[in-house]
């Protein structure tokens, strides 16, 4: 519960708010927060009660002040209950054990389902490790300079893997290709495995139109009739918007660009060889992407 939380905000930080709100503000002409984790109006309604209780500015946000408040504990009482002709003496306040300043969320465990999903392809939300970002499936060509590594044919698919530690996210993409190479004198086709660095859209998009989008990679080529070889490359990608879903992200869209690789090392050897190859592409490409993978802390890990 680090941020602001206030009216149009949800997560569990705000669950978690709800929770020391019942703690300070319930009682049994008051009924319980609902503990959704949506600031709603109910929600900042409740807020601005406990911050005049708590001789605060009562604006039903929860800032710095009101969350010292609601960790304090010092102002929550248990109320007595007048019965006839019995008069029960005032309870005093109610002082807690500072260590229930690290209360988990209180809400219950959601059901495990019999049948998932691999979390591999479709990730469950967590707050670190390792994640599928997006899936992305390309088709279309390859024009090379010496000409006769030509590919009329290229297919390639994406990973793009999404790692998160300590709140810093970082992101890297698993590719494999296969190109047609028929005049080519290392055979009829090969076949490539890379690791690529992406970095998307470093000018605004122009509508539909994506222009600077640079990538470094590093790879392994196989080609069908000559040995394997390793090498990077360096290149740009441009895009053209075809078709968006109901999130507005795009979908289907044309690439192009051009590109430089250098094959440095021959594996049947191994030996240096540096052979330079200049490159432009074009094809249409599928994105999937899993949706929002990250939510906040584990519940009961983190105090609010």
């Amino acid at each position: 519960m680090d941020r602001t939380l206030s009216q149009g905000i949800s997560g569990p930080d705000v669950r978690t708010a709800q929770a020391y709100l019942n703690l300070h503000t319930a009682s049994p002409g008051v009924g319980q927060l609902k503990q959704d984790g949506v600031f709603g109006p109910v929600t900042k309604a409740r807020t601005i009660e406990f911050q005049r209780r708590a001789s605060l500015k009562a604006d039903g946000v929860i800032g710095p002040k009101t969350r010292a408040a609601l960790l304090s504990f010092q102002r929550t009482t248990v109320q007595g209950t007048v019965t006839p002709r019995v008069i029960l003496p005032p309870t005093p306040n109610l002082q807690l054990p500072p260590s229930l300043g690290k209360l988990p969320d209180i809400h219950d465990k959601p059901a495990t389902p019999y049948l998932q999903v691999p979390d591999g392809f479709w990730p469950k939300s967590r707050d670190t490790g390792w994640q599928i970002k997006k899936w992305e499936f390309q088709g279309g060509n390859e024009f090379d300079l010496p000409w006769s590594d030509s590919s009329p044919a290229q297919i390639s698919v994406e990973a793009t893997l999404l790692r998160r530690l300590n709140g810093k996210e970082q992101e890297g993409t698993l590719g494999a290709q296969w190109s047609s190479t028929p005049s080519s004198a290392d055979g009829r086709w090969n076949a490539q495995f890379y690791f690529k660095k992406s970095f998307d859209d470093l000018i605004p998009n122009i509508g539909p139109l994506s222009l600077l989008s640079p990538w470094v990679m590093a790879y392994v080529k196989i080609p069908s009739s000559s040995s394997a070889v390793a090498g990077f490359g360096i290149g740009n990608e441009s895009s053209v918007d075809l078709i968006k879903n109901a999130d507005k992200k795009t979908v289907l869209s044309f690439v192009f660009g051009p590109a430089l690789t250098l094959d440095l090392i021959d594996l049947d050897g191994p030996k240096l060889i540096g052979k330079p190859n200049g490159q432009f592409t074009s094809g249409l490409k599928v994105t999937i992407e899993p949706g929002p993978v990250w939510k906040g802390a584990p519940p009961g890990h983190t105090a609010p």
